[in-house]
């Protein structure tokens, strides 16, 4: 017999003294009965069985009843009614209905099963209420005051070793349950779901959990439940236990002589399986005469605290495995993909307040039974609703200490149900137990891979380590019907690692940066956004963090993506689209990226998938129009999908822009000049790019109207067409290159109608006295020049004289002439800088305000200057630049 808990003792006391009472009132009531017609025959042989245990047994109806077990005496009870005296079949009935619920608590205290946290309550109350009214009580009541008077009696009871004698066909050495004390309680779930997976298809099964959380307990229970199922598979149950230590006294103790090696743990189970014979040190033969028995006897091993040891040498083993026989652990860590995992979590809180009281009422502790279950529920949650813990807590209430200073001093608690778990991690996965509490909030996938800035398969296999153990939780949420995991560290691990394992000064300042520039990354994309909401580079983020990190990876991508580094860049692409499959910019920088790299068919079908994740988002349609327009030169749909995106903003300049620019394109330069027309007049009193382009184009969409005007011999209306054109670039804040570039092709047109149109010639002329500085210094001045001298013979000589400057070299190429690297030309100006270009510096030698020598608004495009080579921190510069008349060798 196993050691017997003072529980069961007590009811094993209480069930034998009302098993007495009952069987001296039926032997009283069925005096003179024939035995045949009080028991059946299948009784009477069981009864028999039982009584050829004694020598000398007598078969006769006295000595039968006194074999008579409880279940029996029930039975009889209500089979015979008849033949007890009627004034008693009403309190008869009554008792019958009690005694029923006793029955299966009488069974589970004389066969070693699990007992149930109702049993003694049912038992106790049972015996509360009896009275000599029908029985007489005597040796049930005689018991329960003997124990109430001393309690100790019962340690003198002995529990006889046939009663124990079960029908068990299945060949088992499971351990008493160590939960006498307070029953087995709640977990119905649970318990369904383990036994489901034991008797379905896994091999090996694992119920995993913190230290003290129950793994043991429900395991044995399932164990014993599938014992008594008659439909059960195996032929043995075999328990190993790993365990190392345990709580006495309220102290966490070392257990002598426990395994430590995977050598100890096969000798262990062959020594159970197979019986001891010579002591075998190879693993290798001690595992084949192991799986050989399995293979022969369906066998469910149990491997109770497997942490204690190193399960990955055992990962062979469990490959291994017959078929037919299974493998079940507990553990706080997960053994991997081998595993149909469980996972334990604490009591529930109608089930921790239970347990608390059914502990203090064992023990007496009476201030803990006088709280209310708010109260006791308060200190459960402190204790992480973990069996262990409330059973610590107790013990050390037991020995006086008080509650206050017992809750605030858990460290050898946690470090008891945790120390095993964190000690065999990886380094990557206490670093990712690190970032997780600096954090200190859920944490998604994404924002943790930014957070650790791992590898990803790093970052992928230190989570998996940890989801193996408890240390960790994920939950899962649904948001716009999309789901997103969350993972935190659970209460109790978090307890341990600040009590035990804190992060290093330098761990919580890399990620507390890596926050902050998480903060001011949402902070830049948001003024980014707010400055060009249509600029392709512009990211828009909900409010989330998931995004904000796709967000990030997006903008590095368009960072390598300019440096044409595109293998990096859409690695990152398709790390954005693992963070958030539906975030549309990730399709939409894809696309930007894609046809920056030449590839169109990628490009336009990213920018499908992106308006697929997001139709009614205006700076998405006008950029695909844009890249619609720029590279498929597909005007037709580009400007649908322009049109769509005006309904969406109506006032938009950027969309209206390119909606005149597409009419432009597609030759409907009335509709294109009616939109430029409004824009100059809604931009005339503001400056910006805006304002450049609307000019520009504006004169651009004039051009293009008056070569088809000229094509179908209108002249005179194309001219009309031009001279507007040139009054709307005059209005340019500055007369910059893409200004200067227009106009040369307006004076290119009007150069093909110079030989039959006056009007034509005279514009022409204009323009070249108004703009000739500029022109003649500009990068256009090659083609101004050619399109003179294609008119030159045609001119008359007031004419030639007009147009002969444009004839001449260009600043710029005159400055190619001079070889003094000291002088040069002043080939471009601006308000506080200017550029000179001689032989050596072609492309211009940048020279600041400050550096010429009198006032710098004298200095014009085209003036000789002096100078000096210095340096500034952009590079080499002009200094102590200075005017001169002539160039000197």
């Amino acid at each position: 017999m196993f050691n017997v808990s003072a529980t069961r003792l007590t009811l094993y006391a209480f069930i034998t003294a009302i098993e007495t009472d009952i069987r001296e009132f039926i032997r009283e009531n069925t005096s003179g009965q024939n035995k045949d017609i009080l028991f059946d025959q299948n009784l009477i042989e069981k009864l028999k069985s039982r009584a050829k245990r004694h020598d000398n047994f007598e078969e006769n109806l006295n000595n039968l009843i006194e074999y008579l077990d409880f279940g029996d005496c029930i039975s009889i009870l209500n089979k015979f009614k008849p033949i007890f005296p009627k004034s008693f079949i009403k309190i008869l009935e009554k008792y019958s209905a009690e005694l029923e619920k006793i029955v299966p608590i009488r069974n589970r205290v004389m066969h070693s099963r699990p007992l149930e946290y109702s049993d003694f309550p049912i038992v106790s109350d049972f015996m509360d209420q009896l009275k000599n009214d029908l029985i007489n009580w005597v040796s049930t009541i005689d018991i329960k005051n003997k124990i109430a008077k001393d309690p100790s009696t019962i340690f003198g009871i002995k529990i006889p070793e046939f009663i124990d004698v079960t029908d068990d066909k299945i060949l088992n050495n499971l351990p008493a349950a160590e939960f006498d004390d307070t029953g087995f309680i709640g977990r119905e779930n649970d318990l369904n779901m383990i036994k489901k997976k034991i008797l379905g298809n896994y091999p090996v099964i694992s119920i995993i959990g913190d230290g003290g959380i129950g793994k043991t307990a429900l395991t044995l229970k399932c164990l014993y439940d599938i014992i008594d199922d008659a439909n059960q598979p195996f032929d043995a149950i075999i328990w190993i236990s790993l365990k190392t230590k345990t709580l006495n006294n309220g102290e966490f103790v070392n257990i002598k002589n426990t395994i430590s090696s995977t050598l100890e743990l096969y000798q262990e189970i062959k020594n159970v399986l197979i019986g001891k014979s010579i002591t075998i040190n190879d693993s290798d033969k001690i595992v084949e005469e192991i799986l050989e028995y399995m293979k022969e006897f369906r066998t469910l091993l149990v491997l109770d605290n497997l942490e204690s040891i190193n399960s990955e040498l055992l990962r062979e083993f469990l490959f291994n495995i017959p078929s037919g026989s299974k493998i079940l652990t507990t553990s706080r860590i997960g053994i991997g993909e081998f595993e149909a995992r469980h996972v334990l979590e604490g009591l529930n809180k109608k089930e921790r307040i239970f347990y608390m009281r059914r502990l203090a009422q064992n023990h007496k502790l009476y201030d803990i039974l006088k709280m209310q279950d708010v109260q006791l529920n308060s200190i459960c949650e402190k204790l992480h609703s973990n069996p262990l813990a409330i059973k610590w807590l107790i013990a050390n209430l037991m020995k006086g200490a008080p509650i206050e200073s017992i809750l605030t001093n858990t460290e050898n608690l946690t470090f008891y149900c945790m120390s095993n778990v964190y000690d065999k991690l990886s380094k990557n996965a206490k670093i990712v137990l690190d970032t997780l509490l600096i954090y200190n909030k859920d944490c998604s996938d994404a924002e943790l891979a930014y957070l650790l800035e791992l590898d990803s398969i790093l970052h992928r296999k230190a989570l998996n380590e940890l989801m193996a153990t408890n240390m960790i939780r994920m939950r899962t949420i649904v948001t716009n019907n999309e789901r997103k995991s969350l993972f935190s560290i659970t209460d109790f691990a978090k307890e341990y690692l600040y009590q035990h394992c804190r992060p290093s000064n330098d761990a919580f300042k890399i990620v507390k940066k890596r926050i902050k520039d998480l903060k001011l990354l949402g902070q830049n994309l948001s003024i980014d956004v707010e400055i060009n909401p249509f600029n392709p580079k512009s990211i828009t983020y909900k409010a989330n963090t998931d995004q904000i990190i796709a967000a990030y990876n997006l903008k590095q991508a368009l960072g390598y993506s300019a440096k044409q580094e595109y293998e990096k860049a859409f690695s990152l692409i398709d790390r954005s689209k693992d963070i958030d499959p539906n975030y549309f910019e990730v399709y939409k920088i894809s696309a930007f990226i894609h046809a920056s790299h030449g590839d169109y068919f990628k490009a336009d079908n990213e920018y499908q998938t992106a308006i697929q994740c997001n139709p009614d988002h205006a700076s998405l349609l006008f950029l695909y129009a844009g890249f619609k327009m720029r590279y498929l030169e597909d005007f037709e749909e580009a400007l649908e999908l322009t049109v769509q995106a005006e309904e969406i903003d109506t006032e938009n300049i950027d969309i209206k822009i390119q909606k005149a620019r597409l009419y432009m394109f597609l030759g409907k330069f009335k509709d294109s000049e009616e939109i430029f027309n409004n824009l100059r007049v809604l931009l005339r009193d503001m400056q910006g790019k805006e304002k450049v382009i609307t000019l520009d184009l504006s004169a651009e969409n004039l051009r293009r109207w008056s070569e088809i005007l000229i094509n179908e011999n209108r002249e005179n209306e194309a001219t009309d067409i031009l001279k507007k054109a040139v009054e709307i670039l005059e209005d340019y804040p500055a007369h910059d290159r893409k200004m200067l570039k227009t106009l040369t092709k307006i004076i290119k047109t009007l150069s093909y109608m110079c030989e039959n149109d006056n009007n034509a010639t005279n514009l022409l002329k204009n323009i070249l006295q108004k703009f000739s500085n500029e022109l003649r210094n500009s990068n256009n001045h090659k083609d101004v020049k050619q399109a003179i001298e294609a008119i030159y013979p045609q001119l008359s000589i007031y004419n030639r004289k007009q147009f002969e400057p444009f004839l001449q070299e260009s600043v710029r190429d005159l400055a190619k002439k001079v070889l003094n690297e000291n002088q040069g030309y002043i080939v471009s100006k601006a308000k506080s800088f200017a550029f000179i270009s001689n032989n050596k510096f072609e492309n211009g030698l940048f020279a600041f305000w400050k550096e010429f020598v009198g006032e710098f608004v004298d200095l014009n495009i085209g003036d000789k200057v002096e100078f000096k080579v210095g340096e500034s921190e952009k590079g080499i510069c002009a200094i102590q630049v200075e005017k001169i008349e002539k160039f000197t060798t």
